[in-house]
Formats: C-alpha cells, sequence, structure tokens
C-alpha cells in the first residue's frame, strides 16, 4: 500500500476546510497532516519543476489535489484525464489511513 503525506487547512481563502500538497506559508496555523492511500500502483513523484505529483499506474500525471466538500466531510481526490477525450475526466477519492495534528510548519 503506498501512501502519502497532504495538508488540510480549516480556514483559507473562505473554504471551511481544503486539501494542499504542503502548508501555505501564508497561513501558518490550523494545519493537520493526513495520510492517504493513493491508487493501486501509484506513487508519488516531483516533476521536473520540483512540484508534487501522483504518477498513476497508466502513466498519467495528476499535478493537483481537490477538496470535495460533501454534506458532512471533505475528501481528497486526484483527477484522470483521457487523453483520447480530454472532457472525460476520472475522479480519484483518496482514502485517508491518518489524520493528525501538527503545530508546527516545515
Amino acid at each position: 500500500m503506498n501512501t502519502m503525506k497532504i495538508y488540510k487547512c480549516y480556514q483559507v481563502y473562505g473554504y471551511k476546510e481544503a486539501f494542499f500538497w504542503q502548508p501555505l506559508k501564508t497561513h501558518p496555523y490550523n494545519w493537520d497532516e493526513i495520510t492517504v492511500q493513493l491508487p493501486e500502483g501509484a506513487e508519488l513523484v516531483k516533476t521536473e519543476f520540483g512540484s508534487h505529483a501522483v504518477k498513476l499506474a497508466n502513466g498519467h500525471l495528476c499535478t493537483h489535489l481537490f477538496t470535495d466538500w460533501q454534506k458532512d466531510c471533505v475528501v481528497p481526490y486526484l483527477v484522470d484525464t483521457d487523453p483520447t477525450n480530454p472532457k472525460k475526466v476520472h475522479r480519484i477519492l483518496l482514502d485517508i489511513v491518518q489524520e493528525g495534528d501538527t503545530d508546527e510548519m516545515d
């Protein structure tokens, strides 16, 4: 099981909660470190520009992390696109394995 760490902020940009690859320096508080399970065959990589990305088993790179605001919770997810039809997208919900507090930001 491949996992990765992401961060959840509780007050940012007018949203109640949102997920990010790393804590924002402009909001040095209200962060929880979250461990999520990656899809089967996926791995955490860095792009040529040094940004985080998830390389899926099909070779596609997911460079953005999204937040789904559901009725009673928030869920992090990735988006995979079909190379033959860019309008066709597939949302990949990430299962939270562990949620914990972080007092300091790196």
